[in-house]
């Protein structure tokens, strides 16, 4: 099985430059550490601009998680970088947000004996945090889902917007302990009004392995 992980970090020479600036800094602090240490042998694709003023930092950004990287505009892009010889597993998170360190250990055992279809698979429990606190969510159309494709079939989790994935395959909630780590921040791209009201604790600080300062 080629699992790939799928994320949008397509920032254009029209946005704002110290947003963008900021954007890479998440993701070099708070997403790829996150994933640095996951399971498996697996490819990062990212869905960058060409004109981005910061392609190179963003995309060493990305690089330091330790896997290999592939740019790509769009999805014909992807779906062609994609090897469809054998069954395909991928994962979409943001370039902002992140996994527990066991996350895609998880995600292995629950693919397990492959289904014949293509399948979701959603870790429906995590964290929000912002301005220094957090609050354990569970959402079951979120934004950290995956897509089992096997062969003979061409579906990736970018194929459809993560709210309608529920709607577009059978789902497998892997299971119902904390997996994923929203960020709240002035530069999110679908800001939240709510507001967690406790503090990150040290307990949820060790699920995730990420620089806690930029978070």
């Amino acid at each position: 099985m080629k699992h790939y992980v799928m994320t949008a970090s397509y920032r254009g020479p029209d946005y704002p430059l110290d947003a963008n600036a900021r954007r890479v800094d998440l993701c070099r602090r708070v997403t790829a550490p996150s994933l640095a240490g996951q399971a498996g042998d697996w490819t990062w694709i990212v869905y960058a601009h060409p004109d981005d003023p910061l392609r190179e930092d963003r995309l060493a950004a990305f690089a330091s998680a330790g896997h290999p990287v592939v740019a790509v505009r769009d999805n014909a892009d992807a779906e062609a970088v994609i090897d469809w010889s054998g069954p395909v597993l991928t994962t979409r998170i943001d370039d902002d947000d992140a996994f527990t360190g066991d996350a895609f250990e998880r995600l292995y055992r629950a693919v397990g004996t492959a289904p014949s279809v293509p399948t979701a698979y959603i870790f429906p429990v995590g964290y929000h945090v912002r301005d220094g606190r957090a609050a354990l969510n569970r959402h079951v159309r979120n934004a950290w889902s995956s897509v089992y494709s096997p062969v003979g079939f061409r579906e990736h989790v970018r194929l459809h917007q993560h709210q309608r994935i529920p709607g577009a395959y059978p789902v497998v909630y892997v299971d119902e302990r904390p997996a994923w780590l929203r960020v709240s921040h002035a530069d999110n791209d679908r800001p939240t009004s709510h507001r967690p009201r406790v503090g990150i604790t040290p307990a949820v600080r060790r699920l995730f392995s990420v620089d806690w300062a930029a978070a």
